[in-house]
């Protein structure tokens, strides 16, 4: 699944799923190749949820100050 087609919940559980599969397995068990895969897709995720968490951080504060809030710190 494309990450822009996923939801940040989707890329979540993604990544999740990756961390627990790579915690629990030894490379031995999954493959160096396919650990590399796994790492290199799990800082997908992560650069991805990151940047909907900014959006979404910006997003909020506008909201507040529309609502008269004078600031909310980070």
């Amino acid at each position: 699944m494309s990450e822009r087609a996923q939801s940040f919940e989707d890329a979540l559980r993604e990544l999740e799923t990756i961390v627990e599969s790579l915690e629990s397995a030894h490379v031995a068990q999954i493959g160096l190749e396919e650990a590399i895969r796994l790492y290199e897709r799990g800082m997908q995720l992560i650069r991805y949820c990151l940047h909907q968490l900014e959006e979404a951080t910006l997003r909020v504060r506008q909201i507040a100050l529309d609502g008269g809030e004078e600031s909310i710190a980070p």
